[in-house]
């Protein structure tokens, strides 16, 4: 079982913590206080008035009427001893026999207090209820005080409990603002910074806040803000307007402008003042102009792929229309071949020449064609091989006349290299990217050099490398194509980027800054790489490794997305075989019925997979010639609606686009494809059949 002392100690260590909440601070404090105990002691007609406060094991003495520190313990037994440990008030008489107390030595020394002499005491606590210290009184006489010295003693007490509670409240709020994270500061009626705290001192690379007390608010804001200023805080400050809020720039310790929001309001109390909370905004503003780039971006790619969209469009017309040239171009041939023998010398030849003239335009239409359709889509999973001088030179005659007269293009490409593993319409592109890039790093005036070589892998013949991709395959062989300028080169941020799809050096009114993120995206897709070799001031190296293609390819489309002639052979299968076509265009519906007819085969055409269902269902076929791309539905679906109404019907479709979706074990023919095209591709089907 514990005892009393016991119970003192722990309330003792209960009352620590809110007794440093009203510690003194500095002697200043002190001298606030003693004033009310001069007061207290000429009321009551005490020698001495005291407040004392005491924790486990220390007197914090705050005031006293006459100035004389207290003791540091109280000494056991003592009347503050007893008065913290009780709660509760008491009274005692100072003996004249020094022996008895500790305190006694002290006041006979002083000779402030006659002897003998009444003590009186009540406690001081918190709004808790916690008990501590005390104030204490001292009469020059021993009889007992009278009931009105206890209520003056009181009522002494409970306004110095008020205000310890507001000087706590108040240490606590600058603990407060001294920790917060956000800067704030108090200005005085003179527009002085009166406090502040060590966050506004971060936001403007000051050491400490005592370098900011004392100085005008306004020169800390740039100059150009301070007449704004000075207007919004006069409006809050005398037209008692609530708050205002400002963006505002503040100078720095360095000199800079630091972006900053700025927050200003009243402080309760008789003297003006106003409460400024300050917001840094340079993260902010960061942010917002990196969204904005990204939006642009992004609305830059959004338009890019609207055009890309009109482009298949574009692509998927003109394709028909180049089957109806192409099938009328053959039937031509054919009209002839039947006329040579009738004709005048001479005539059939001219025909024949002017028709070859109409097939290279032609051909070249199907070219143009082809690079619509790898605007469109990127997407394409077939194979193919590209020679590398004639994409150089096509590139050449694209940019020759973009080209200012002070720029010199160099092309530096061997006669005898293999072909690569790549799209030729896509290498050109990648090409035309790295040469439009090196066009504006060299300006006005500048040489730009284009070389090839084959080397063993793809880091060969490069400096540092920021590779988009590094190949997969077991050390093959590659041509590596160089793209040199002697223009202003890149520092070592920009190369680090130049691959990221949407980052750009470039200004807006300089293009969508893609182009290397497009060569990477292609280097990657032929498993390929692609590198940067760049000095600031310089120039630029951009290594291009496409790999050699190594055996032929296989697995291609069935025309290649040419035009030549395939030979078909006399044993064309004809058998009046029944053929359902589904072809929305009517001109490219008609001209492959003419296709053929000719040669045995009875075709019924339709503009719609309905209409060439009906008809399979009611009177069946042995082949079905089918568009991908239909109005109301997709080729698919049409096939497996055609399949099961005859099972063992045979499939061909068609495409305008290279890659469309197609089924397994079905033939895909992408317009535009020749007379003898079609016809050894369905001689095929349906010997399979």
């Amino acid at each position: 079982m514990t005892d009393g002392r016991d119970h003192a100690t722990l309330a003792e260590h209960r009352r620590d913590e809110p007794l440093r909440r009203r510690a003194p601070q500095a002697s200043a404090d002190r001298d606030q206080l003693q004033p009310i105990l001069t007061v207290a002691a000429t009321a009551m007609d005490a020698a001495r008035v005291a407040l004392t406060l005491v924790d486990a094991g220390l007197v914090w003495d705050l005031a006293c009427s006459r100035g004389r520190p207290a003791p540091l313990r109280p000494p056991a037994g003592s009347l503050v001893d007893r008065v913290v440990t009780s709660g509760e008030p008491a009274t005692a008489v100072l003996e004249v026999d020094p022996a008895k107390d500790t305190a006694d030595e002290d006041d006979r020394e002083d000779g402030e207090v006659p002897r003998p002499a009444r003590w009186c005491g009540v406690p001081v606590g918190t709004p808790d209820g916690a008990v501590v210290g005390a104030l204490t009184a001292v009469w020059p006489d021993t009889a007992p005080p009278s009931e009105a010295r206890w209520r003056v003693l009181a009522d002494v007490r409970g306004h110095l409990e008020h205000v310890l509670e507001l000087r706590a409240e108040v240490a606590e709020y600058g603990r407060f603002v001294e920790l917060a994270p956000d800067a704030a500061l108090v200005l005085d009626a003179e527009g002085d910074v009166e406090l502040t705290n060590p966050a506004l001192c971060a936001v403007l690379g000051y050491d400490q806040p005592d370098d900011l007390v004392g100085r005008p608010f306004v020169a800390l804001v740039a100059p150009e803000d301070r007449a704004r200023v000075t207007s919004a805080l006069a409006r809050v400050l005398f037209a008692r307007r609530r708050t205002v809020r400002l963006d505002v720039g503040l100078l720095a310790a360095d000199g800079g402008v630091v972006h900053c929001s700025v927050s200003a309001g009243h402080l309760q109390g008789p003297r003006r003042r106003l409460r400024l909370a300050v917001h840094d905004l340079t993260d902010r503003l960061r942010d917002e102009e990196q969204r904005a780039q990204l939006s642009e971006q992004l609305a830059r790619a959004q338009r890019l792929d609207a055009v890309g969209q009109v482009a298949g469009g574009l692509a998927h017309d003109l394709n028909n229309l180049l089957v109806v040239m192409t099938s009328n171009l053959a039937l031509a041939d054919e009209s002839l071949d039947d006329l040579a023998g009738e004709a005048p010398g001479g005539t059939v030849e001219a025909l024949r020449q002017d028709l070859a003239e109409l097939r290279i335009a032609v051909s070249r239409a199907n070219d143009l064609t082809g690079k619509l359709v790898q605007f469109a889509r990127d997407d394409s999973g077939e194979r193919f091989t590209a020679e590398v001088g004639e994409v150089v030179e096509a590139v050449r005659g694209l940019v020759s006349g973009s080209l200012d007269r002070g720029v010199r293009l160099e092309i530096d490409v061997p006669a005898n290299l293999p072909p690569v593993a790549a799209d030729p319409l896509q290498l050109e592109r990648a090409l035309l990217n790295l040469i439009i890039n090196a066009r504006d790093a060299v300006g006005d005036e500048g040489t730009i050099t284009v070389s090839a070589a084959v080397v063993a892998s793809a880091g060969d013949g490069v400096g540092e490398a920021s590779s988009a991709a590094q190949p997969s395959r077991d050390d093959p062989a590659y041509t590596r194509i160089d793209v040199l300028d002697d223009g202003v080169g890149m520092d070592e941020t920009t190369r680090a980027r130049a691959f990221e799809p949407l980052w750009s050096s470039k200004r807006p009114d300089q293009g969508t800054g893609l182009g290397l993120p497009t060569v990477a995206s292609f280097a990657d897709k032929v498993d390929g790489s692609v590198s940067i070799d760049t000095v600031p001031g310089e120039g630029t190296r951009v290594a291009l490794h496409v790999p050699v293609a190594g055996r032929p390819l296989d697995g291609g489309p069935l025309d290649g997305g040419r035009l030549d002639e395939v030979p078909v052979g006399v044993d064309v299968p004809v058998g009046g075989a029944r053929v359902v076509l589904i072809e929305p265009g009517e001109r490219t519906r008609r001209v492959i019925g003419r296709m053929l007819r000719p040669s045995g085969y009875r075709v019924r055409a339709f503009g719609t997979a309905g209409e060439a269902l009906a008809a399979l269902r009611e009177d069946g076929a042995e082949l079905l010639i089918c568009e991908v791309s239909l109005p109301d539905t997709d080729g698919g679906t049409v096939v497996a609606a055609a399949r099961e109404a005859v099972p063992e019907l045979s499939v061909v479709l068609l495409a305008s686009v290279d890659g469309a979706p197609t089924l397994d074990g079905v033939p895909l023919l992408v317009k535009p494809f020749s007379h003898h095209r079609l016809l050894r591709t369905v001689r095929e089907v349906l010997a399979e059949a």
